[in-house]
């Protein structure tokens, strides 16, 4: 994997996999452009962001855990056997985010931009209105031009290591938010994306995406909701 993506939502973050479903034949849908996001924007962290990090409130996360061959079921018994993979989204209580803006977080690319990651905006912007986008509908009764590319934002973070903890990616989300007008709420995601051969585990864990020390190596992404108490809620 060249990078690690931390995709947080200052109301929820909310993610999907699906495998294995059947479903009709749908006819092309027309492919909606999403609205022009700008020039990449330049983002300094400064010390009320890191107190915000400190103090703000983790309402849930989510791992994407990583898969191995041992949770893995070696044949199925029989046909219509459900197979559940532990680290399966399921609803529990809360919203259900019907639409939202995707805003990246380029942390430390010498290149700048999205180049250190491939092409994540392309993505991200073919997203939207696309037959993939509908399958949402099944869950959300959205339209698939209602997911969108938001814009994104370069930004120079010093660290001592290659390691990341969790205080460090929310100093970085809060420092986009306040250059974001404070963009938050249900509607709005942020993907913070970190540089081949970085490190990040949760604060005071052993929990972590490391690659390069399997013993700690846990997963390979997950999604966060936050709360800072100065960002306010929609």
């Amino acid at each position: 994997m060249r990078f690690f993506p931390a995709r947080v939502a200052v109301a929820i973050g909310f993610g999907l996999i699906a495998a294995g479903c059947a479903v009709p034949s749908q006819p092309s849908l027309p492919v909606v452009t999403a609205p022009s996001a700008g020039a990449v924007r330049e983002l300094d962290v400064a010390a009320t962001d890191v107190d915000s990090a400190h103090n703000a409130k983790i309402l849930s996360y989510h791992l994407m855990r990583l898969r191995s061959r041992s949770r893995l079921p070696s044949a199925r018994a029989e046909a219509d056997t459900r197979i559940q993979y532990p680290g399966d989204l399921v609803r529990k209580k809360g919203p259900i985010m019907t639409t939202a803006a995707s805003f990246n977080i380029y942390v430390n690319c010498k290149s700048g931009g999205e180049s250190c990651w491939g092409d994540p905006e392309g993505f991200e912007k073919d997203l939207t209105g696309s037959r993939f986008t509908a399958l949402l509908k099944q869950y959300t009764d959205s339209p698939p031009s209602g997911y969108t590319f938001g814009g994104a934002f370069n930004v120079k973070y010093h660290t001592f290591t290659k390691l990341f903890y969790r205080n460090d990616l929310l100093a970085v989300l809060h420092a986009a938010l306040v250059k974001n007008g404070e963009l938050a709420g249900y509607t709005n995601v942020y993907h913070v994306f970190l540089p081949k051969g970085s490190d990040t585990c949760f604060d005071r864990s052993r929990s972590c995406y490391s690659p390069d020390h399997p013993s700690t190596n846990r997963f390979c992404a997950y999604h966060e909701v936050v709360k800072f108490a100065d960002v306010r809620q929609y």
